[in-house]
């Protein structure tokens, strides 16, 4: 159960912390949206990318819901969600 109502804008690649963040999202049951982010051809380091991640880091996130409306993943969902930080008493549903 999640309180988000505007989908996350997930940017990713095939890698296991990409991986991480789409399971961990999946198990929140948090809407968002996938973003590939093509590493072997140098993405990470456009411009537009580097907006949203200044340190060319993926997996990023784009949360309009969240303070600034931006962070990496690591660092705004994980101590963001209830299921997660232990807030309250919210448990992640079985799959």
């Amino acid at each position: 159960m999640t309180t988000q109502t505007q989908p996350i804008e997930l940017y990713y690649a095939a890698t296991p912390n990409g991986r991480k963040a789409t399971i961990m999202l999946e198990e929140l049951g948090v809407p968002y949206h996938l973003n590939y982010v093509r590493i072997s051809r140098g993405e990470q380091f456009r411009p537009e990318f580097l907006a949203i991640s200044p340190n060319n880091k993926i997996p990023a996130i784009v949360d309009p819901e969240g303070p600034g409306g931006e962070a990496p993943i690591s660092d705004l969902r994980i101590r963001r969600h209830p299921a997660v930080s232990g807030q309250q008493d919210t448990p992640i549903p079985a799959r």
